[in-house]
């Protein structure tokens, strides 16, 4: 593990690490840093030692917990399927150069995962971890992350009219519902609504 500070010095708050052995001078850290077949570059916040984001496709382990936190559930509108039964997603895929960044990272359940995908649906993400997500008829609904867990520039909550999303999906998928789909699920059970419940 080798700190960085500005500009590809190492850092003097924290001396180089070889993992397994201890401390180890900047300069054998640089030797091995330059002979590594590969490596990975993990960014993090100076003043609070969190991960920010990793030169990799995998978020770390410390990532999948902040943002389990923030998140709490699915962030397509509307779902409350918890995030140990989601997926963690790339906002802007990887492939087409989204990074491992917490800004980039969304949890959502396989099958609004698969709809974003597959679905004829965008979604764009700002640095606060709000999605837009725009709908195949082209309109625009806004998630913001349910959780203010360790993030300081929250603002205060708003109360936000939540889209029809029944109608939505009616006029987007017609061939799912037929002609007879007038909003309302058959399959909601008690128990169904206490697992969407987080508390």
């Amino acid at each position: 593990t080798l700190p960085w500070a500005r500009f590809g010095e190492p850092s003097a708050l924290a001396p180089p690490e070889l993992v397994g052995a201890g401390p180890i001078s900047p300069d054998e850290a640089k030797r091995i840093a330059y002979d590594a077949d590969f490596w990975d570059l993990i960014r993090h916040n100076t003043d609070t030692g969190e991960v920010i984001s990793v030169d990799r496709y995998r978020p770390s382990a410390h990532m999948r917990r902040l943002l389990g936190a923030r998140d709490v559930h699915c962030r397509f509108p509307g779902c409350r399927a918890p995030v140990y039964r989601c997926d963690l997603d790339h906002t802007i895929a990887a492939e087409h150069g989204g990074p491992t960044a917490t800004n980039n990272l969304g949890f959502l359940c396989r099958g609004h995962h698969t709809l974003k995908h597959h679905g004829g649906w965008g979604v764009e993400q700002d640095d606060h971890g709000t999605l837009t997500w725009t709908s195949p008829t082209g309109r625009s609904y806004e998630d913001r992350p349910p959780s203010k867990v360790r993030f300081e520039h929250a603002t205060k909550p708003t109360t936000r009219a939540r889209p029809n999303l029944a109608d939505e999906f009616a006029e987007a998928f017609p061939w799912m519902f037929g002609d007879t789909f007038d909003g309302t699920y058959t399959d909601e059970t008690e128990e169904n609504k206490r697992e969407r419940t987080p508390y």
